[in-house]
């Protein structure tokens, strides 16, 4: 090997190696995440009724798209200062558009709580606390972003789990103490939120404490990168709409009972989610920190390791399936669809991990857009004329894995041609797997689909390592 090759493959392995270590870092956030989280599925589903559980989620779904009201901002300072360090951040200016940001939040806040005001008393209830979520959790969003592109992974380590911590020991007491009533989960969720807060506000003070800028500097500064981020803040908006459309049309239209049983299925799969939610957010910035000529290769890596999350992703329905049957007899009825929600979860793994990274780091956050919003029209379509014809949540399901299929291989092919990367082993092996599980588990006994499907990956990942093994040795030679 040439010196000057040396020389560049050095930093780039020693910038790989921090990326190793940021991952560890978030995995170990996101496995304790994944361990609160499997218990806080388990355990409220139980202690609650289901009506208290419906209206719990609709809590938890409209709390999750508060985001929207941050207009991009803290997707700007993402995209904008994505390889910086914490130290080379323009504190005087940020500060500035941070106040501006603050006085957007709370006006939006205060509208979303005069609609609570004009709701009956169980939702209204629910939609108060989404207003105090939606200052919170958008000021604490933007500070993990600086965490994130700062590579301040321990401490957004640390933000990461301890209002699960929080939230979990407040929800087990209660639980011990025979609570049922979802508001009083619905307060300790949002004083665990308030803790969380508390610690992302002060380990980044300086973004909030200190001397500014003038304000016409600051609201350039807000301004512009909300103008950067705006068409990622709607891709993924987009995006999540996509994977959670399904449960607003059934909230609307389904009842309190068929809303808790899809919501129950959705929370079930959804921590699957939680584990690659780590890879994604540490991908971005390490991508930042490499040459462009290297982006070809690590999509190549990363769509290795995707594979093999989806294998034990989708192995992870058949523990759930006896799971439900044996201690969750009242939410039985969503067994019927769980198998679709898992493939839709599975896709909208790999878009997190994979495509949406790579979008970003391309900078083709408006391409994301269009692909999320053609999905968007997709799924209304199918979803709405389904629905309407048979009433039957099973075809909320479906037309959530359909989509969230054909979104993610439209990017793939998108991303693939522009990177130039050859072979399509990559969208093949994944597409192939989630049709056989969907078959074996739609319509076979479920000893003999959990049988078939063993074989069925054993044997396609089998053929993946040999074509892979392959593909290097042509490349060696």
């Amino acid at each position: 090997m040439r010196s000057g090759e040396l020389a560049v493959n050095k930093p780039l392995s020693a910038k790989l190696s921090k990326t190793k270590a940021n991952l560890a870092l978030a995995l170990g956030a996101q496995l304790i995440v994944l361990g609160t989280g499997i218990v806080k599925s388990l355990l409220l589903p139980h202690v609650m009724s289901v009506e208290g559980f419906a209206y719990w989620q609709q809590y938890v779904l409209y709390s999750g798209f508060v985001g929207i009201i941050a207009l991009g901002f803290n997707d700007g300072v993402y995209l904008l200062y994505g390889g910086s360090s914490y130290d080379d951040l323009p504190f005087k200016k940020l500060r500035t558009a941070f106040r501006f940001y603050c006085g957007m939040l709370l006006l939006f806040a205060g509208a979303i709580a005069l609609y609570a005001n004009c709701q009956d008393a169980e939702r209204g209830f629910g939609f108060f606390f989404v207003a105090l979520d939606a200052f919170v959790l958008c000021v604490s969003g933007l500070m993990t972003y600086v965490l994130q592109i700062t590579d301040q992974f321990k401490w957004y380590a640390l933000c990461t789990v301890i209002d699960k911590f929080v939230f979990l020991g407040a929800a087990a007491t209660m639980s011990l103490l025979g609570v049922t009533d979802h508001r009083m989960y619905v307060v300790a969720d949002f004083i665990s939120k308030i803790v969380s807060f508390s610690i992302f506000v002060w380990r980044c003070r300086r973004l909030v404490f200190g001397p500014a800028a003038g304000v016409k500097e600051g609201w350039l500064e807000f301004s512009g990168d909300i103008k950067i981020g705006i068409n990622l803040m709607f891709a993924n908006f987009a995006g999540m709409l996509v994977a959670n459309l399904g449960r607003f049309i059934v909230e609307w239209f389904g009842g309190l009972d068929g809303y808790a049983y899809y919501s129950f299925g959705t929370s079930v799969t959804n921590l699957v989610l939680t584990l690659v939610t780590a890879v994604s957010s540490v991908l971005y910035p390490a991508l930042k920190r490499l040459p462009d000529d290297a982006y070809g290769s690590y999509y190549e890596r990363i769509d290795r390791i995707v594979f093999w999350l989806a294998c034990a992703g989708l192995a992870v329905y058949f523990p759930a399936y006896l799971g439900v049957e044996a201690f969750y007899a009242k939410y039985i009825p969503m067994l019927a669809y769980l198998n679709l929600l898992f493939v839709a979860a599975v896709y909208q793994s790999k878009m997190s991990v994979l495509v949406n990274t790579f979008y970003n780091a391309l900078r083709k956050e408006h391409r994301l857009l269009i692909v999320n919003l053609q999905s968007v029209s997709g799924f209304c379509v199918i979803a709405f004329i389904s629905y309407s014809i048979t009433r039957e949540i099973w075809w909320i399901a479906a037309s959530t894995a359909i989509v969230g299929v054909g979104r993610c291989l439209m990017s793939e092919i998108e991303l693939r041609r522009e990177l130039g990367i050859e072979g399509v082993l990559g969208m093949i092996a994944p597409l192939t797997l989630a049709i056989s599980f969907f078959f074996f588990t739609q319509f076979c006994a479920f000893s003999v689909s959990a049988v078939a499907y063993v074989v069925s990956a054993v044997v396609l990942a089998g053929f993946y390592i040999v074509t892979n093994e392959r593909k290097k040795s042509r490349c060696v030679r």
